[in-house]
């Protein structure tokens, strides 16, 4: 793993822990930074930054969400 690398993938890390604990504004700010020094470059780090963002994101709009993933009230629903 590069020392890019190593940023990135503690950066994803890290905005798992405000994702987990209900600050998914905070979350999302320190997985899009994650994704932004991973750049275009493939990488397990590069991975995990988007998986985080994209569920940070999606928790921030959890009332726009497509399925109950993110709506444990809602049941879930086929894709159109």
């Amino acid at each position: 793993m590069t020392p890019g690398q190593t940023l990135v993938w503690a950066l994803a890390r890290h905005a798992m822990v405000p994702l987990n604990h209900g600050a998914p504004r905070s979350a999302a700010d320190l997985a899009t930074r994650a994704c932004a020094e991973a750049g275009r470059k493939p990488s397990a780090a590069a991975a995990l930054a988007a998986a985080v963002a994209a569920r940070a994101v999606l928790t921030t709009r959890a009332d726009a969400a497509p399925c109950g993933i993110c709506r444990p009230d809602r049941p879930l629903r086929a894709a159109a």
